[in-house]
């Protein structure tokens, strides 16, 4: 049972199974205005970079993982306080599952 006043970390992973990013890429993909892709059509570069500031305003982190030609994904934490309620960890898994 997670109780009031309970802080803790709540991790999520997005898993693709696409192309995948370059090493090389993966190390300016938060920059604002990069992009894994070269092509204008696939948007401008600005989602990593502001998934990254909302993230790490409210407290959590944001990584990438990625092999070429088998995917990525994207895992961030967010940090938990339960104040005024009482749920438990079966409760909390449900209400997250897909």
């Amino acid at each position: 049972m997670v109780q009031k006043g309970w802080k803790g970390y709540l991790k999520t992973s997005v898993i693709d199974n696409g192309r995948g990013i370059a090493k090389k890429k993966l190390k300016t993909l938060f920059y604002c205005f990069k992009s894994s892709l070269a092509n204008e059509e696939h948007g401008v570069g600005i989602g990593l970079s502001t998934a990254r500031t909302i993230t790490k305003a409210l407290g959590g982190t944001i990584n990438i993982e990625s092999n070429m030609n088998q995917g990525t994904t994207v895992i961030f934490t967010t940090l938990v306080h339960s104040q005024n309620f009482k749920i438990s960890v079966e409760e909390l898994n449900k209400s997250i599952s897909p």
